[in-house]
């Protein structure tokens, strides 16, 4: 009877076995060693966080208050016409822009712990959308969702920047947000602040007038069969007794209303640079309803106090402008009106 034997292995199998082992630990001290202690990984747990409702996490990873600030600051800017607030503008706001802070905070804190029924959440919301509306920004402060996240840009030594992406359900798109990073520990990154915000903020306004424009629309297009502008022109005209400075405004209404009757027609007149489509000054006004077909003139006094004004007032001409007179809304005789929605509704 023969004996059994164990066949002895072949030693290039060992080898490879050997090396498999050796490439499977090597894995495994990579994530512990290197891949934890990048941004990437950093955002990965804050992201976590927030999806299982740790708000301690969030809060500690993230500097919501800064983010808050800039983001206030920038959209308080855009509303001055200006590249940064006024000295004076800024003493304005500094109560404002504190209580900005602390009601993104609630919001933050809010959606993570899925509180948004709460009194005391709905009067973040209603604070924090009041206050945009007002800055003339209205942007939705809910509905967002993250999506993703770029490779981490090293700014220098222990800082770097990153792109996240949220998708916003109301504005239907995705908006790309840079935000900055320090190292706070061996294994931790944290969000300090943003990048780029003037970016931001134009990103977000052209997703907000594309989502507006597409929700009004069937009225704008019921607007502009009722009534027709042409000739829009604009030329400044100065007092010297009084030293005012006007925009004057011509125009020529052509009102396409069969046998209705109309009581009011209400419309936006912009005055913007041809270069950059930048609007200079804009303002609300109601048209002449007498003589369809014939030129009219509106007249508007220019306020120095505000930057945006005052550089229309320093001007020689209105060269390298443009005009335009949008109709915003008609009442009839009966009753009816039409009119276009200056904000989106909620979901």
């Amino acid at each position: 009877m023969k004996k059994f034997r164990f066949p002895v292995p072949d030693g290039k199998i060992l080898i490879a076995v050997w090396v498999v082992f050796l490439c499977i630990e090597g894995l495994f001290v990579s994530y512990r060693h290197i891949y934890m202690e990048t941004p990437e990984y950093s955002i990965r747990v804050i992201m976590a966080a927030a999806r299982d409702g740790d708000a301690d996490t969030v809060d500690a990873m993230v500097d919501e208050k800064a983010l808050a600030n800039e983001f206030f600051d920038i959209a308080a800017a855009k509303a001055s016409s200006s590249s940064a607030p006024q000295i004076v503008l800024q003493l304005a706001w500094a109560p404002l822009r504190t209580d900005f802070a602390t009601d993104i905070q609630a919001l933050i804190t809010g959606t993570i712990t899925n509180d948004t029924d709460s009194a005391s959440f709905q009067q973040a919301k209603k604070t924090v959308d009041t206050r945009l509306k007002s800055l003339g920004f209205p942007i939705p402060s809910t509905g967002w969702e993250y999506k993703n996240a770029t490779w981490c840009h090293h700014t220098q030594a222990g800082y770097g920047e990153m792109t996240l992406t949220f998708y916003n359900t109301t504005l239907k798109t995705a908006i790309p947000v840079t935000v900055s990073l320090e190292r706070a520990g061996a294994r931790s990154w944290h969000i300090i602040g943003l990048t780029n915000t003037e970016t931001l903020v134009t990103a977000l306004q052209k997703a907000y007038d594309h989502q507006l424009a597409a929700y009004n629309k069937p009225i704008q297009e019921k607007l502009d069969q009722a009534v027709v502008i042409h000739s829009i022109s604009s030329q400044l005209i100065r007092d010297d007794d009084t030293r005012q400075v006007f925009l004057r405004l011509h125009y020529t209404p052509m009102y396409n209303t069969g046998s209705s009757i109309l009581t009011e027609v209400r419309g936006v007149y912009e005055l913007r640079r041809t270069a950059d489509k930048a609007v200079l000054y804009s303002s609300e006004m109601r048209l002449n309803l007498s003589s369809s077909g014939k030129s009219h003139t509106s007249q508007f006094l220019l306020n120095p106090l505000i930057p945006s004004q005052y550089a229309i007032m320093n001007r020689s001409d209105l060269r390298d402008t443009d005009s335009s007179l949008h109709i915003t809304a008609l009442t009839f005789e009966d009753g009816t009106e039409l009119a276009l929605a200056d904000h989106l509704p909620e979901e």
